[in-house]
């Protein structure tokens, strides 16, 4: 599986933001603290597996309303497909789009990923910083099963489980403990059970009060349900005193329905539909006088109107005038045009010749013409010209610098080779390195050799112990067969009894030969030469130093003297270019005289100047033939406007209008005139035509709207069964009365349901109840409830009585507390022990899980492990030794010199610990096939192992995606072979 590409559309800081990540590549994604790395870590995880709504909430962005995006990803069995997840959509659930346009769920996705979870992703294929810090805090005696722990499932928490379940154990029970809860709770009971035992002589007359106690208070609970009976019948009897008012109403609002007629024939707002017809049909009648009126007043102006109109050629004449008129205008206004632009163009031909200040007079810019290729050759002249300039000034600098850099190699060659070393002062000083390094060696070998010894003595005791008890036990053995042998006369036990003591004592004369055969060998090793000079670290040192300056100067030396001959080359080479710039020079100076013989205005300009000059002259020329082709267009216009003045003057002689001295925009306003007042009489006959079919348009529909309105009154009448309005008004106002009585006693049913039920309320209303009966059955009701209450105090008291003597033998420690204690802390007992046989099946269960998974995974985990930590080691380490029942976890040097894990230094704990998390991940991977994510992981290697962690990584990366998140620029350029992408205010990729 690998990511291809992330498009965020809100997620903490990121916004609308994409990362590609679809490099062959180790991907390195580099930024400063604050620029987001972990969100987006953070932002991978939540598309893959989720996040619950509180941790969604804490990542949705402050300047955005989304939270969530897409990431695209290729899975070699079904090809690209993208997760999509939002918070606010499916409550974040994801939505995979496969190839194909396939839509598929969370399911789907899970099944993709192979039941991965968040925590075992994070577990298997990640790792960062915090992981190497929490190594430091940690007891030397507990690093071995952290390591195991991390080579078996890829993670430390394994061992901080199995911390806690143990902690957790000791704390609920010990065999001999006191301190522990369920221990405790034991103590508890005893105690408990012993109080019990001495409250059973009490118990008989603790059971008759007791059982007289419950006889009273049922008798008290009785007389209270009588007490409640006879109270309710007291409210019953009041609710009717009250009500006696309202079922007066109600019997007069009955007698008043009475008088009317059971149904009366009325349209429904009868009164209301009256008014509005009324009304409405009011102002049609006005309207309609109103639209005969104008009708009338409109045909007569329009008959006047229409024997004004009847000669319309004279109309058309002038239509014609009117559109010629338009040219006409047009022409003058590219009249006054084409002048000023004359003016303009003689005006800028004079100013061009003053500000080229060159001797040329207007007259002689007839007869000037430039070639097409001029102006390339004037450009060409004056670049060959500022190129011999350049050229020159460039050499001069070149000498002088040549010249400077030879005097200064010169005079360093004199101070290194001041400051060499003799050859007989070198020599001694290698030697004392020498023997420097031959004793650091034998030390070396001295101090495993005593590490040895230790650890013999300590092996030798127990070696010599085990033989001693097996040579024991072989013996009674042996007696035990013998003695069974004779009892039962079985004879081959006899040679078993043989065989038993030879192995037993074969065993001890062995286990002693080794012993001494070890201690043997020991002394010998434990041998030091002496004939070995000593010095101090400070005088290595200072020979290392000297020994170095004189490498470097040499080298500085042999560097200078090669760049003093490169100087005596350049000087030689700086010489011909100086001979081949004096001949440019004098061609140019040839071409230069041929350009000014056939223009001489170029003596008066510097060759400088000769491009814009070119450009300057071209521009004037254009000027001379614009103002040539300029006056030609103005006598054309002028000759036009001549012929439709005549044309006017012609239209007013064939009319006989008055034409005097009149000039000719007056003329064409007079047309205008005549035209506008006929187009005017024109437009009223329209107006008028139109209004009049309006009119009679709006009488049919007046006439039409009365029509409907006048047989809708009459409906009205006939659903009153009346002849006239003055009935129709009497016969409303009888039904209006009528309804407000039914609704005043609809008003008092609804109280009367609302104090008594159905039944009880109709039959008040039938029995009409006098006032003086309810107040009888008033007073006998308070009568009977008085001398009920009176017998249940008598009664209470007694039950008091009682109730203080049960107090009396139900001390603080008395017998019911106590059996009720002892219950609660039985149960407790309870709870404490299943929790303790929970925590006791996890433990054993996770001891086996360990068991299994070290059969299954550890001997890969542990190859894989060497390989990555001897090449991080740069061979340093050549194997890594998993934990035994007798020996803790080990590495091998090259010297075949083994040491337990709390002896390495942090560094080395380190790259050992990284490289048990590339193992796992790679054994694990060949199942699951995830990217690894790795988050500032090597912040606290030097530069050397820096640089030897990146070509792990890169290797890695041939079979695997690797994703590594880093503040640190030198871990980021410690590889040219890795994809760095820079986190910044925008995403890009090197």
């Amino acid at each position: 599986m690998k990511l291809i590409h992330a498009r965020i559309h809100g997620f903490g800081k990121w916004v609308d933001d994409e990362i590609d990540l679809s490099g062959e590549r180790a991907i390195c994604i580099y930024g400063e603290n604050e620029s987001g790395k972990s969100t987006l870590q953070k932002f991978i995880l939540f598309m893959l597996f989720g996040l619950p709504p509180k941790q969604r909430s804490f990542y949705r962005p402050k300047t955005s309303g989304k939270m969530g995006g897409r990431l695209r990803i290729y899975d070699p069995s079904v090809g690209n497909y993208t997760i999509e997840r939002f918070d606010e959509v499916r409550n974040g659930a994801a939505i995979c789009y496969g190839p194909g346009g396939h839509e598929y769920g969370e399911d789907w996705l899970k099944e993709r990923l192979k039941g991965m979870t968040d925590k075992t992703y994070q577990a298997i294929f990640s790792f960062s910083a915090s992981d190497l810090n929490s190594l430091k805090d940690m007891k030397e005696d507990d690093l071995g099963e952290v390591l195991l722990g991390i080579g078996l499932t890829g993670s430390t928490n394994i061992y901080a489980i199995e911390k806690r379940l143990d902690t957790r154990i000791g704390e609920l029970f010990k065999p001999y403990g006191k301190k522990p809860a369920i221990n405790q709770q034991l103590q508890t009971l005893n105690e408990l059970f012993t109080s019990l035992h001495n409250f059973k002589a009490d118990e008989a007359t603790y059971r008759k009060k007791q059982a007289e106690k419950i006889s009273l208070t049922k008798e008290i609970t009785e007389l209270k349900g009588e007490l409640q009976q006879e109270k309710e019948i007291l409210f019953s009897i009041e609710r009717q005193q009250q009500a006696l008012p309202i079922i007066h109403d109600y019997h007069d609002y009955t007698s008043q329905l009475a008088k009317y007629p059971s149904e009366i024939t009325f349209p429904e707002n009868g009164i209301d539909r009256m008014e509005k017809l009324k009304d409405q049909l009011l102002p049609l009648e006005s309207e309609f006088s109103v639209l005969t009126d104008n009708q009338e007043k409109y045909m007569e102006r329009k008959a006047n109107i229409q024997t004004e109109t009847d000669d319309i050629s004279i109309y058309h004449k002038t239509e014609e005038i009117t559109l010629k008129k338009q040219h006409y205008e047009e022409r003058q206004n590219e009249l006054e045009k084409v002048q000023r632009t004359a003016d303009k163009l003689e005006a800028q031909i004079k100013s061009e010749i003053n500000q080229l200040n060159i001797g040329i007079m207007a007259e002689e810019l007839n007869r000037i013409s430039f070639p097409f290729h001029l102006e390339k050759t004037w450009n060409q002249i004056k670049g060959n010209n500022d190129q011999l300039e350049l050229e020159k000034d460039q050499l001069e600098q070149e000498q002088n610098q040549l010249k400077q850099q030879r005097n200064y190699l010169l005079n360093q060659m004199d101070q290194l080779t001041d400051g060499l070393l003799t050859d007989e002062h070198r020599s001694k000083l290698e030697e004392r390195i020498n023997e420097h390094k031959e004793y650091d060696l034998l030390s070396k070998l001295q101090s495993e050799s005593h590490h040895k010894q230790k650890e013999w003595e300590k092996n030798k005791a127990t070696k010599i112990k085990t033989s001693t008890f097996t040579l024991v036990g072989s013996i009674i053995l042996a007696l035990l067969v013998g003695t069974i042998s004779v009892v039962s006369e079985i004879t081959w036990m006899l040679s078993l009894t043989a065989i038993l003591l030879a192995i037993g004592i074969g065993q001890w004369i062995w286990s002693k030969r080794s012993v001494a055969e070890m201690e043997t060998l020991l002394t010998r090793e434990s041998f030091m030469p002496s004939d070995v000079s000593q010095q101090t670290p400070v005088e290595r040192e200072e020979a290392e130093r000297l020994l170095a300056l004189h490498h470097r100067r040499s080298n500085e030396l042999a560097s200078l003297e090669e760049q003093s001959k490169s100087i005596d080359i350049q000087l030689i080479k700086w010489k011909e270019k100086q001979k081949v710039l004096i001949d440019k020079e004098s061609r140019l100076q040839t071409l230069i005289e041929e350009q000014q013989e056939i223009y001489p205005f170029l003596r008066q300009m510097a060759i400088f100047y000769w491009p814009e000059l070119f450009h300057s002259m071209k521009h004037l020329l254009r000027l001379v033939q614009e103002q040539r082709e300029n006056q030609q267009i103005y006598e054309q216009l002028k000759e036009q406007q001549e012929i439709f003045h005549v044309d006017v003057n012609r239209f007013f002689q064939e009319r006989s209008w008055e034409l005097g001295n009149k000039q000719l925009e007056i003329q064409l306003k007079e047309i205008e005139d005549y035209q506008e007042n006929y187009k005017n009489k024109l437009g009223q006959l329209d107006q008028y035509k139109h209004i009049l079919a309006e009119n009679s348009e709006q009488q049919q529909e007046i006439k039409q709207k009365m029509k409907t309105y006048e047989i809708e009154l009459a409906a009205l009448l006939k659903h009153a069964d009346v002849d006239t309005e003055d009935e129709f008004y009497r016969k409303a106002n009888q039904l209006t009365t009528k309804l407000e009585v039914e609704e005043a006693r609809k008003k008092v049913y609804r109280q009367l349901m609302a104090i008594f039920p159905p039944d009880i309320w109709q039959q008040l209303v039938d029995d009409q109840p006098d006032e003086s009966t309810l107040e009888m059955k008033h007073q006998q009701s308070l009568g009977k409830i008085e001398t009920i209450e009176k017998d249940i105090e008598q009664i209470r008291q007694t039950h008091a009585d009682l109730h203080a003597d049960l107090l009396k033998m139900e001390s603080s420690e008395s017998h019911s507390r106590t059996i009720h204690q002892f219950e609660m802390e039985q149960e407790q007992l309870n709870k404490l022990a299943k929790d303790w046989a929970v925590l006791k099946t996890a433990k054993e269960m996770l001891v086996e899980t360990k068991r299994n998974y070290r059969e299954k995974y550890l001997s890969k985990v542990i190859e894989k492990t060497s390989y990555y930590f001897r090449e991080l080691t740069g061979s340093a380490y050549q194997a890594v030794y998993a934990p035994t029942e007798n020996k803790p976890f080990q590495v091998e040097t090259e010297d075949n010199l083994r040491y337990t894990v709390n002896e390495l230094s942090q560094g080395t704990m380190d790259q050992l610990y990284i490289s048990l998390r590339f193992a796992i991940s790679e054994i694990m991977s060949e199942k699951y096939r995830l990217p690894f994510i790795i988050d500032d992981g090597f912040v606290h290697f030097d530069a050397i192992r820096t640089n030897q962690m990146m070509g792990i990584v890169e290797e890695i990366a041939k079979k695997q995606q690797v994703i590594l998140f880093t503040c640190k620029k030198e871990v980021a350029e410690a590889s040219k072979n890795v994809e760095i992408i820079h986190l910044r205010s925008s995403i890009r990729i090197n």
